[in-house]
C-alpha cells in the first residue's frame, strides 16, 4: 500500500523564488526513505508541508489513498508526526511523563487509560524509569528517545526525522538508531522519512531522495546507488562509507555486488 504519493509538488514563500519545484516520489507502507541534499535544496520545507504545518498550492499529495486539501481539511496528516532537530523545541511539560501525554490530551483520550499508554510507550523507547524527570536534565539521546515516544503516542503511521542527529554525539546516535531498529522489529508497517546531512545514514534506508536547489533530481532504491554514483558525487554529496569501501573493493578484483543483501555483505568482509 502507498503511504505517501507526492506528484508535481511546488511551494513558495514570497511567490517569487521557489523553494521546491515538481517534486514527485512514491513511498510505500513500511518503508523508509532518506532524504538528502544541500543546505537550502528544500528538506525541511518538504517536510513541513507532508506534516500539514505548511499549506501548499501546486501539486497533490495523498496519504494513504487520501488526497490532502490544504485549503480544507488536513485529516489525512494525522496519520504523520515529525521529530525536529533540536527535540528542546518539542518539550512542553515539566516531566517526561507529562510530555508524552501532552499529545494523548490534546486527542481526548481516556484519563483512566492515559498512564498506562504513556508507561508503553516510554518503555518502547528506554526510557520507563525516565518518567519523572524533567526533560532537561535528560542527554540528546534521552531527549530524542522522548520526542519519540510522543509522537508513537499519536499513533503516527508516519514518521519524519528533521536532522534529528545532528545534535547528537557518536554514542546519541547510536542510541538512536538502536531505538529505530527496535521499532521497525516490532512494527514493520511503520514507515520512516529520514532528513539527514550524514551519509552513512543512508544506508539504513530502502529508497533515497535528492533534492538539488528544490527539484527531486534522483529517486532511487539505495540498493542501486553505485550505479548513480557520479551523479550523486557530482551533487556535491558524499558516498557512505561503504559504498566507497565495496567500490574499491570490486576495482582490485574482489567481485562484490549491490544486492539487496549488501549490508550483510559487509559485515562479512
Amino acid at each position: 500500500m502507498k503511504a505517501i504519493e507526492v506528484k508535481h509538488l511546488s511551494f513558495c514563500y514570497d511567490e517569487k523564488t521557489p523553494i521546491l519545484n515538481d517534486v514527485s516520489f512514491t513511498l510505500n507502507q513500511g518503508e523508509t526513505l532518506t532524504i538528502v541534499g544541500k543546505n537550502g535544496s528544500g528538506k525541511s520545507t518538504l517536510a513541513k508541508i507532508l506534516v500539514g504545518l505548511l499549506p501548499f498550492k501546486n501539486g497533490q499529495i495523498k496519504i494513504f489513498e487520501n488526497e490532502i486539501d490544504p485549503k480544507k481539511d488536513i485529516a489525512a496528516t494525522y496519520h504523520l508526526a515529525i521529530v525536529f532537530q533540536n527535540p528542546d523545541n518539542q518539550f512542553i511539560a515539566s516531566s517526561v511523563e507529562d510530555d508524552i501525554a501532552f499529545g494523548l490530551e490534546n486527542y481526548c483520550v481516556d484519563p483512566a487509560r492515559m498512564h498506562d499508554l504513556v508507561k508503553k510507550y516510554a518503555k518502547m523507547v528506554g526510557m520507563e524509569n525516565y518518567l519523572e524527570f524533567a526533560p532537561e536534565n535528560l542527554s540528546g539521546g534521552q531527549k530524542q528517545r522522548v520526542a519519540i515516544a510522543g509522537v508513537l503516542a499519536l499513533n503516527a503511521n508516519i514518521i519524519i526525522f528533521d536532522e534529528a542527529t545532528s545534535m547528537l554525539d557518536p554514542e546519541g546516535k547510536k542510541d538512536f538508531h538502536q531505538t529505530l531498529n527496535t521499532l521497525k522489529k516490532e512494527n514493520p508497517l511503520l514507515t520512516i522519512i529520514m532528513i539527514t546531512h550524514d551519509k552513512e545514514e543512508i544506508i539504513n534506508s530502502d529508497k533515497i531522495l535528492v533534492l538539488d536547489k528544490g527539484e527531486a533530481v534522483l529517486f532511487i532504491k539505495t540498493n542501486e546507488l553505485n550505479k548513480y554514483r557520479e551523479q550523486f558525487l557530482n551533487l556535491g554529496l558524499d558516498l557512505p562509507f561503504n559504498y566507497s569501501l565495496i567500490s574499491e573493493l570490486n576495482k582490485n578484483g574482489f567481485a562484490i555486488d549491490f544486492s539487496d543483501d549488501y549490508q550483510e555483505i559487509i559485515k562479512q568482509l
